[in-house]
């Protein structure tokens, strides 16, 4: 696992603590923000809680699995993919 990769993985999860205070209404102004005063003037207050709610469990997951380096198959870092190369002209061909 890379700096960059912690650094955006903690990133993500401190967002995702941040984004659960203003679920549980202790930050009173994240619920003037653009989205979440749609949503509060619609579905009112319960119904913005519940977009912080989602929200947060979101960035947490994201921030989790950034962090335990999961990624696509196909996704292969950079240092990974300079090592096949080199393999691949050491002349192991079949």
């Amino acid at each position: 696992m890379t700096a960059d990769q912690i650094f955006v993985g903690s990133i993500a999860i401190v967002l995702s603590i941040v984004t659960t205070i203003a679920a549980l209404g202790y930050l009173p102004a994240a619920f003037e923000l653009g989205l979440a005063k749609r949503i509060q003037q619609r579905y009112g207050q319960r119904g913005a809680a519940r977009f912080y709610w989602l929200v947060s469990a979101l960035l947490f997951a994201l921030g989790l699995v950034i962090l335990c380096d999961v990624r696509p198959s196909f996704a292969v870092p950079e240092a990974e993919r300079e090592q096949m190369i080199a393999g691949d002209s050491d002349g192991e061909s079949q």
